[in-house]
Protein backbone atom coordinates (compact mmCIF):
# COMPACT_ATOMS: atom_id res chain seq x y z
CA UNK A 1 0.00 0.00 0.00
CA UNK A 2 1.24 3.38 -1.05
CA UNK A 3 1.72 6.34 1.48
CA UNK A 4 -0.58 8.81 -0.29
CA UNK A 5 0.44 12.51 1.10
CA UNK A 6 -2.88 13.52 3.27
CA UNK A 7 -1.93 17.10 5.25
CA UNK A 8 -3.60 20.44 4.02
CA UNK A 9 -2.84 20.77 0.69
CA UNK A 10 -2.86 17.33 -0.35
CA UNK A 11 -6.35 16.75 -1.46
CA UNK A 12 -6.14 16.61 -5.04
CA UNK A 13 -3.08 15.09 -5.17
CA UNK A 14 -4.23 12.05 -3.00
CA UNK A 15 -7.33 11.53 -4.96
CA UNK A 16 -5.31 11.76 -8.19
CA UNK A 17 -3.71 8.50 -7.35
CA UNK A 18 -6.60 7.10 -5.57
CA UNK A 19 -7.71 7.29 -9.10
CA UNK A 20 -5.21 6.31 -10.89
CA UNK A 21 -4.59 3.10 -8.30
CA UNK A 22 -8.18 2.39 -8.92
CA UNK A 23 -8.23 2.85 -12.54
CA UNK A 24 -5.34 0.21 -13.03
CA UNK A 25 -6.36 -2.43 -10.62
CA UNK A 26 -9.90 -2.30 -11.97
CA UNK A 27 -8.56 -2.18 -15.80
CA UNK A 28 -6.65 -5.62 -15.26
CA UNK A 29 -9.38 -7.35 -13.28
CA UNK A 30 -12.20 -6.17 -15.55
CA UNK A 31 -10.55 -7.63 -18.17
CA UNK A 32 -9.19 -11.01 -16.83
CA UNK A 33 -12.57 -11.86 -15.84
CA UNK A 34 -14.36 -10.22 -19.09
CA UNK A 35 -12.23 -10.67 -21.53
CA UNK A 36 -12.90 -6.97 -22.94
CA UNK A 37 -11.05 -3.90 -22.10
CA UNK A 38 -12.46 -1.88 -18.61
CA UNK A 39 -13.86 0.81 -20.91
CA UNK A 40 -16.08 -1.51 -23.28
CA UNK A 41 -17.15 -3.55 -20.24
CA UNK A 42 -18.25 -0.44 -17.82
CA UNK A 43 -20.48 0.15 -21.47
CA UNK A 44 -21.80 -2.79 -21.13
CA UNK A 45 -22.46 -2.98 -17.44
CA UNK A 46 -24.24 0.62 -18.22
CA UNK A 47 -26.35 -0.75 -21.00
CA UNK A 48 -27.70 -4.15 -19.77
CA UNK A 49 -29.42 -1.85 -17.25
CA UNK A 50 -30.66 1.08 -19.35
CA UNK A 51 -31.59 -0.90 -22.67
CA UNK A 52 -31.65 2.35 -25.48
CA UNK A 53 -29.09 4.36 -23.74
CA UNK A 54 -27.89 6.95 -26.51
CA UNK A 55 -24.58 7.27 -27.46
CA UNK A 56 -24.31 10.41 -26.90
CA UNK A 57 -25.23 10.03 -22.80
CA UNK A 58 -22.97 7.16 -22.97
CA UNK A 59 -19.98 9.38 -23.84
CA UNK A 60 -21.36 12.08 -21.26
CA UNK A 61 -21.01 9.01 -18.13
CA UNK A 62 -18.08 7.12 -19.40
CA UNK A 63 -16.36 10.94 -19.64
CA UNK A 64 -15.21 10.46 -22.92
CA UNK A 65 -15.44 12.99 -26.35
CA UNK A 66 -17.04 12.70 -29.50
CA UNK A 67 -14.18 10.86 -30.74
CA UNK A 68 -13.64 8.37 -28.11
CA UNK A 69 -17.24 7.69 -28.03
CA UNK A 70 -17.38 7.06 -31.74
CA UNK A 71 -14.34 4.77 -31.19
CA UNK A 72 -16.19 2.92 -28.28
CA UNK A 73 -19.23 2.09 -29.83
CA UNK A 74 -17.35 0.75 -33.19
CA UNK A 75 -15.38 -1.30 -30.92
CA UNK A 76 -18.82 -2.68 -29.37
CA UNK A 77 -20.35 -3.67 -32.56
CA UNK A 78 -17.69 -4.62 -34.12
CA UNK A 79 -17.32 -7.29 -31.05
CA UNK A 80 -20.95 -8.12 -31.22
CA UNK A 81 -21.48 -7.06 -27.56
CA UNK A 82 -23.72 -4.17 -28.82
CA UNK A 83 -26.07 -3.60 -31.59
CA UNK A 84 -27.41 0.13 -32.51
CA UNK A 85 -30.79 1.44 -33.55
CA UNK A 86 -32.25 4.75 -34.55
CA UNK A 87 -34.62 6.42 -31.81
CA UNK A 88 -38.04 6.13 -32.97
CA UNK A 89 -39.02 9.68 -32.48
CA UNK A 90 -35.10 10.83 -33.64
CA UNK A 91 -34.02 10.09 -36.22
CA UNK A 92 -30.84 12.04 -35.40
CA UNK A 93 -30.18 10.19 -31.78
CA UNK A 94 -28.58 6.75 -32.14
CA UNK A 95 -29.09 4.41 -29.47
CA UNK A 96 -27.51 1.32 -28.51
CA UNK A 97 -28.41 -2.50 -26.97
CA UNK A 98 -26.33 -4.91 -25.23
CA UNK A 99 -26.47 -7.87 -27.73
CA UNK A 100 -26.64 -11.67 -25.75
CA UNK A 101 -23.00 -11.86 -25.66
CA UNK A 102 -22.62 -8.52 -24.25
CA UNK A 103 -25.37 -9.48 -21.29
CA UNK A 104 -22.96 -12.29 -20.40
CA UNK A 105 -20.11 -10.24 -20.26
CA UNK A 106 -21.74 -7.79 -18.00
CA UNK A 107 -22.67 -10.67 -15.52
CA UNK A 108 -19.15 -11.96 -15.36
CA UNK A 109 -18.22 -7.84 -14.58
CA UNK A 110 -21.07 -7.87 -11.64
CA UNK A 111 -19.92 -10.04 -9.30
CA UNK A 112 -16.55 -8.22 -9.52
CA UNK A 113 -17.87 -4.76 -9.08
CA UNK A 114 -19.53 -6.21 -6.22
CA UNK A 115 -16.55 -7.14 -4.79
CA UNK A 116 -14.69 -3.98 -5.35
CA UNK A 117 -17.53 -2.38 -3.66
CA UNK A 118 -17.04 -4.54 -0.45
CA UNK A 119 -13.69 -3.87 -0.36
CA UNK A 120 -13.61 -0.41 -0.66
CA UNK A 121 -16.32 0.12 2.10
CA UNK A 122 -14.37 -2.31 4.88
CA UNK A 123 -13.30 -0.09 8.00
CA UNK A 124 -15.77 2.17 7.56
CA UNK A 125 -19.72 2.61 8.77
CA UNK A 126 -22.21 3.39 7.45
CA UNK A 127 -22.07 6.87 8.09
CA UNK A 128 -18.41 7.35 7.19
CA UNK A 129 -19.17 5.83 4.02
CA UNK A 130 -22.02 8.36 3.31
CA UNK A 131 -19.83 11.29 3.94
CA UNK A 132 -17.08 9.59 1.31
CA UNK A 133 -20.10 9.68 -1.61
CA UNK A 134 -21.44 12.83 -0.62
CA UNK A 135 -17.98 14.24 -0.74
CA UNK A 136 -16.96 12.19 -4.06
CA UNK A 137 -20.52 13.77 -5.27
CA UNK A 138 -19.68 17.26 -4.51
CA UNK A 139 -15.91 16.68 -6.30
CA UNK A 140 -18.09 15.50 -9.68
CA UNK A 141 -20.73 18.43 -9.42
CA UNK A 142 -18.08 20.88 -8.67
CA UNK A 143 -14.90 20.18 -10.76
CA UNK A 144 -16.34 21.78 -14.28
CA UNK A 145 -17.27 24.88 -12.35
CA UNK A 146 -13.33 25.25 -11.29
CA UNK A 147 -11.93 29.01 -12.18
CA UNK A 148 -8.61 28.07 -10.96
CA UNK A 149 -6.24 31.34 -11.94
CA UNK A 150 -8.39 32.47 -14.12
CA UNK A 151 -9.59 35.42 -12.01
Amino acid sequence: MRDIPTEQGNLFFALKRAHHDLTVAMAREVSVASGVPSAQAAALVYLVQHDGCSVGYLGDLLGLNSAGTAGLVTRLVRDDLVQKSANASDARVTQLHATARGRRVARRIKPLLKQLDSQLRAGFSAAEVAVIERFLTHVSTTATDLNLGKR
